[in-house]
């Protein structure tokens, strides 16, 4: 079996304390896939925690909590806090540009786009999805503040992308340009999909909000969008611009939107 299919020893590997293998079964971002082919690894247990990077070792540690309360890994109710990120026109300018270079930016975006994430604001990046992601802060991780690391992050990802797009500059290439969107509340965090195939992620209307959210960054033109619910829960942290209230799809009401501005 490959590593990512073997899902069946999760538990196991969460019990003899490998939960950097757990981590990444679960699908947590962490570096074992890399070390494992780096070194040629095929004992998940020769792996361990000292060997880990601060950020991953919090990551696996996490993991090892959700497994602890949900052995059965149908999920659990936690308060989270969920962030969309999304590439603008990037369709248009993958047609347009030769594959190496559409690889080349991506992976810079993601790279610098994953340390403001998980090495710098306790966060999770969840999913890719095709030109964006899906990041989590707070599953897991009771200790944080995960409504102020999300939005610490969403601005930390806009100053990586203010830079990457000087070099781009220089190069005398466009500019990317992206959209956040966040929102916090209750979602169900556990492990959702076949036994074959399980997939560690949120599901929930905080996440299907967040999404949304995303997506109003470009009806109203304000790159960094967050819902009451957090910025009820920062004012003494950031400034906020709220925005007229948006109706959604899929969403009852109009939602009512905020632009971080400081």
């Amino acid at each position: 079996d490959t590593f990512e299919s073997n899902f069946v020893g999760v538990q196991a590997l969460a019990q003899t304390g490998d939960y950097k293998g757990a981590a990444d079964v679960l699908r947590l971002k962490t570096r074992t896939t890399a070390v494992m082919m780096q070194e040629g690894m095929r004992d998940l247990g020769a792996i361990k925690m000292a060997s880990l990077k601060d950020h991953e070792r919090r990551i696996a540690m996490a993991a090892e909590r959700i497994l602890a309360r949900d052995p059965g890994l149908s999920g659990v109710e936690e308060e989270i806090t969920v962030m969309f990120v999304d590439m603008r026109s990037w369709t248009a300018r993958a047609s347009a540009s030769p594959p190496a270079e559409i690889v080349e930016i991506m992976n810079d975006f993601f790279r610098v786009s994953v340390r403001a994430v998980e090495e710098e604001h306790r966060g999770m990046v969840n999913k890719y999805l095709g030109d964006g992601f899906m990041a989590i802060f707070g599953a897991g991780d009771s200790d944080s503040n995960h409504v102020r690391d999300a939005v610490s992050a969403g601005r930390g990802i806009f100053a990586a992308v203010n830079e990457l797009n000087e070099k781009l500059s220089v190069q005398g290439r466009a500019p990317i340009q992206i959209g956040i969107g966040i929102h916090s509340g209750p979602a169900i965090v556990g492990s959702i999909g076949s036994p074959q195939r399980l997939e560690f992620t949120a599901i929930g209307n905080t996440v299907n909000v967040a999404s949304r959210v995303q997506g109003l960054t470009k009806r109203v033109g304000r790159p960094l969008l967050v819902t009451a619910a957090v910025r009820d829960q920062l004012r003494d942290w950031f400034t906020f611009e709220e925005l007229p209230p948006q109706e959604v799809s899929g969403i009852e009401g109009r939602v009512m939107i905020f632009a971080v501005t400081a």
